[in-house]
């Protein structure tokens, strides 16, 4: 089903269910900015509403076999969730179209809304602090009155004028009661793993203040149990979006071809991303070369005013490529890597695209194409401020939360050198070359990958003891081994 465009119509669909407030038989909608997509199911949209013009958010529901039942659990938990009193887009009405059989839930638009995932990037550290508290209340208010989100992460829920307002009410469970013990704590764990890790920080100590303030004993039995279950929450999540960063979703789309195959971010610029499908060794004769190695050829250039780096695969013999044939490129899973880090807040490199080429089984050239970072490089960094210590003990603290939520993530980087770390102007810590990268590994797979980590990162500073005694001062402050 081919997505609207801006600014088309959507003309005389039939009411079949509305608020009582509302009296219109037919509406008619025009379309605006895509939200989201889950390809063949559903499709969300800012849109106004006819004749009066009225700003609001519409899920067009496609003719699928569960379509009913995704309807109207959103319809119905629009109402449910306004019932209880929670703060959530305001239900219309629902309305069908005639012409393919879609069913349209419409709701009042939340004015000035931005996702919490982009308010947490976005805010100072108090306003972090603050929404992270807001966070906390509302969690045991939703809670109390026996709702609870299943599909919980940062961009199902928005700020809008500093309130917080729940969304995708079609994946709520509306119960009489309050919720149950265990119910209660996998809520929170879920919400915990998607926070900045400042935020879950503040989120956790707000927690341990306001919620089942009648009840602190069984608040601080649930709050002992947490750390286990967020591990556990953590590798499903993890998992689950890995496999979203291949298929085709709100966020990306995927290319494929008998001689090529691959994924993109639909947020990227249409000419560059047509440009690196059809023929990415264009790129390769434009800009600078950053690196000409055996292995991979990384090369920076600038399309429509933004800053890339490609990097290119280089062939290896046939035979280790056969070796490899039922194996993830090193493109696909530096792709998916970079995703995974974007979401668990560990700054790198946005990837913008890869892609692999075929020939027969075996895989030809891969190429990855990422937005270029500004910095130095961690070693020229730490060069540069050997008479301010102050500056590389600020740095050594970013680096330790990027070391604390790769535990999270029960990951290794793999080749954890130095090199592989760059300081932007406001002293953050950004971690790239993701070939190696592994994560939800078992127990004794995480402790020998973190400890090769370790190891190979203090390498760096073997010849600069008081530098090297900076980073292991801030590795044990955040927890060398956090998990």
């Amino acid at each position: 089903m081919k997505d609207f465009e801006a600014g088309s119509e959507q003309s005389a669909l039939k009411v079949v269910q509305a608020v009582d407030h509302f009296n219109e038989k037919v509406i008619d909608l025009v379309i605006g900015a895509e939200l989201r997509i889950l390809p063949g199911r559903r499709e969300v949209y800012a849109a106004k509403l006819s004749p009066a013009k009225e700003a609001v958010v519409v899920k067009r529901f496609l003719a699928h076999p569960k379509q009913t039942r995704d309807w109207r659990a959103e319809w119905n938990g629009l109402l449910g969730l306004s019932h209880k009193g929670l703060p959530c887009a305001e239900p219309v009405c629902v309305a069908e179209s005639s012409v393919d059989q879609s069913v349209w839930v419409v709701m009042k638009r939340i004015h000035g809304a931005i996702t919490l995932g982009a308010y947490l990037r976005r805010a100072d550290a108090l306003g972090v602090e603050q929404i992270a508290s807001d966070l906390a209340v509302l969690v045991d208010r939703v809670h109390a009155v026996g709702a609870r989100q299943k599909d919980q992460h940062v961009n199902n829920w928005v700020v809008a004028n500093g309130d917080l307002f729940l969304l995708d009410a079609g994946t709520f469970d509306l119960g009489d009661a309050p919720l149950s013990d265990f119910d209660r704590l996998m809520d929170v764990a879920s919400i915990c793993v998607t926070l900045l890790p400042s935020a879950e920080r503040t989120f956790r100590k707000s927690l341990s203040q306001c919620y089942m303030s009648d009840d602190p004993v069984r608040r601080k039995a649930l709050m002992a149990k947490l750390d286990t279950v967020i591990l556990e929450q953590q590798s499903g999540r993890l998992r689950r979006y890995y496999t979203k960063t291949i298929r085709d979703c709100t966020e990306f789309k995927k290319v494929a071809s008998p001689k090529l195959m691959g994924m993109y971010s639909k947020s990227a610029a249409n000419g560059v991303v047509d440009t690196f499908f059809t023929n990415p060794e264009r790129f390769m004769s434009e800009g600078q070369c950053l690196k000409d190695g055996n292995t991979c050829t990384v090369q920076g250039f600038e399309n429509g005013g933004v800053s890339y780096v490609l990097k290119r695969y280089n062939l290896k013999p046939w035979f280790r490529r056969l070796l490899k044939v039922f194996s993830d490129s090193r493109a696909r899973t530096s792709w998916s890597s970079a995703w995974l880090l974007d979401m668990a807040f560990i700054p790198t490199s946005r990837p913008v695209a890869y892609c692999e080429e075929r020939r027969g089984l075996l895989k030809g050239k891969c190429y990855l194409l990422m937005e270029q970072l500004e910095g130095q490089l961690l070693p020229d960094f730490v060069e540069s401020s050997l008479d301010s210590l102050d500056r590389i003990q600020a740095v050594a603290f970013s680096f330790a939360q990027v070391w604390s939520a790769l535990g999270r993530m029960r990951a290794a980087h793999g080749d954890l050198k130095a090199t592989n770390l760059l300081v932007d102007s406001e002293g953050v810590v950004y971690l790239f070359d993701l070939d190696a990268f592994r994560f939800g590994l078992s127990e004794n797979a995480f402790q020998r990958g973190r400890e090769k980590d370790y190891r190979r990162f203090m390498k760096n500073w073997e010849s600069m003891p008081d530098v090297q005694q900076i980073f292991k001062e801030a590795l044990t402050l955040a927890g060398r081994d956090e998990c």
